[in-house]
């Protein structure tokens, strides 16, 4: 697959870059002694920590590469937040120092890397999810259609164990519903959580709020009631309550 190559160098702003790729965010970077190589949704990457300034080759530029890797911000700001809710996480903090919360744009991958990861340790998970990308185009980790053509006896086969029918049958239910969750807008795949490309999409976001929104105060509204009445959710009260008995 033919791509531009960009190299720039950027600073890292504290970052330890290779606790990001390796703390099972994300399952497909590998440290070849002198630089981390590996792949975030479409952008392929490698990076070598040149004493705090990132020396970077890849095919997205350095605004992106700044975006997706949260370089915009220092370890202080990153954090401040949660220690501003909860002071006594300073150590747990302090023990993450130049760890950031990556972005990813492809939640094919995202999806199919959380099915991989259940009862399973990291490098593992990076066997599967490595596994699974070979059947993709190049770097890029395979659409939705291709998974679930895989046959799962050949994932079996590479270690998958229980999981090895499930991802080609979670594949396909996600083709199944894709359309009526609302997950394929304008003839592809959509961010659920970034929806601004069009009308379509800004439509369908704003249907998902609403419905989200009338849900939570209806939730709201049923624990109101509970806690005036004093009823308990032992099995008997809720279900007289929910029957009218």
């Amino acid at each position: 697959m033919e791509c531009w190559v960009l190299e720039f160098k950027i600073d890292g702003n504290g970052i330890d870059f290779g606790l990001c790729v390796s703390s099972g965010q994300v399952f497909r970077w590998r440290f070849d002694g002198a630089k981390w190589v590996g792949v975030i949704g479409g952008g392929w990457f490698e990076v070598a920590d040149e004493s705090g300034v990132l020396s970077v080759r890849s095919n997205v530029g350095a605004e992106e590469f700044l975006r997706i890797f949260g370089l915009s911000k220092g370890h202080d700001d990153w954090f401040a937040g949660i220690l501003t809710a909860d002071p006594g996480l300073s150590d747990a903090v302090e023990n993450c120092r130049g760890l950031r919360i990556l972005v990813q744009d492809d939640p094919v991958e995202v999806l199919f890397s959380f099915l991989c990861s259940a009862n399973n340790h990291v490098r593992r998970i990076e066997g599967m999810v490595g596994k699974l990308a070979s059947c993709g185009d190049g770097w890029r980790f395979p659409d939705l259609e291709v998974l679930a053509g895989i046959d799962g006896s050949d994932l079996r086969a590479a270690g998958f164990g229980y999981r090895a029918e499930r991802i080609p049958a979670c594949a396909q239910v996600v083709l199944d519903l894709g359309d009526w969750l609302g997950f394929r807008v304008c003839g592809q795949w959509t961010r659920m959580w970034r929806l601004r490309s069009c009308s379509s999409c800004r439509e369908l976001a704003r249907r998902w709020r609403s419905a989200l929104r009338f849900l939570g105060l209806a939730m709201g509204m049923w624990f109101r009631l509970i806690r005036i009445f004093g009823m308990r959710f032992d099995g008997g009260m809720f279900r007289n309550c929910l029957v009218g008995v």
